[in-house]
């Protein structure tokens, strides 16, 4: 399983071009069974890292809650789907804490101009995202 994963994660580096900045924010996560919290490490419009505190979520789909942080006024609500973990037993990073990649599968188009505007703003880059 270590290896699919470490393969899907590579998989995800090449095909997610997107720019993506450093993001920490507090997040609700809402599986099929449970619902727990962490911290978001970076983002970008088609995806998250994100630290998790209490658990990992398994592969799959998930719903993802958060504000953005420089803009309080936007709460995201978004689907996504577990792409890659960063556990202790299988770690896919030395440098990232317990956590999972999650590629977002349903964002509003209002979301998506709502991350746009903070990687801009953190990145000094201009660009229009395709949707």
């Amino acid at each position: 399983m270590g290896k699919l994963l470490l393969l899907k994660r590579n998989e995800m580096k090449k095909k997610d071009k997107k720019l993506r900045v450093p993001c920490y924010t507090h997040v609700t996560i809402k599986d099929e069974d449970d619902v727990f919290y962490g911290m978001t490490g970076d983002i970008s419009v088609g995806g998250a890292f994100v630290a998790t505190f209490d658990k990992l979520p398994e592969e799959g789909d998930i719903r993802l809650s958060f504000t953005l942080p420089e803009d309080r006024a936007i709460s995201i609500q978004v689907n996504g789907r577990v792409v890659w973990l960063n556990s202790k037993e299988q770690p896919m990073s030395g440098s990232l804490p317990e956590g999972f990649g999650v590629e977002f599968t349903g964002i509003p188009q209002e979301e998506i101009s709502a991350i746009n505007e903070f990687i801009e703003k953190r990145s000094g880059k201009e660009f229009v995202s395709k949707s």
